[in-house]
């Protein structure tokens, strides 16, 4: 971004337009490193990357949270894996899990609950 404002000011009017991609492209490199946040409703997944991605909870054949390792799998085997920043005051794996087994339709199973030893 420096580097592009410093085009701007550089005396030869000719080299001026190199200041307009290079600011582009730091613009591009910033939203590119940022976390990969994805937001649950309970009408949509929206996945915010560069550009927002919104889909519907039909997209989906499974969402697990397993581990702090969130596991997107959609209708057409494409499969997004995301590792998730625990905090304090999180829902809870089970709770979550539920909820999107809720959203997408499916029966609890018997692999929801925790084994008895």
């Amino acid at each position: 971004m420096i580097a592009g404002l410093a085009w701007l000011v550089v005396p030869v009017t000719a080299l001026k337009w190199l200041s307009v991609p290079i600011i582009i492209l730091s613009l591009v490199e910033k939203f590119s490193k940022a976390n990969l946040e994805i937001g649950f409703d309970n009408n949509s997944v929206v996945i915010n990357t560069l550009f927002k991605k919104r889909y519907n909870w039909s997209d989906f054949t499974n969402i697990i949270l397993k581990d702090n390792i969130l596991t997107l799998d959609f209708q057409n085997n494409k499969i997004i894996q995301q590792e998730t920043i625990d905090e304090a005051g999180d829902a809870d794996e089970d709770e979550f899990n539920a909820w999107c087994r809720e959203r997408l339709g499916k029966p609890a199973s018997h692999f929801s609950r925790k084994p008895t030893f």
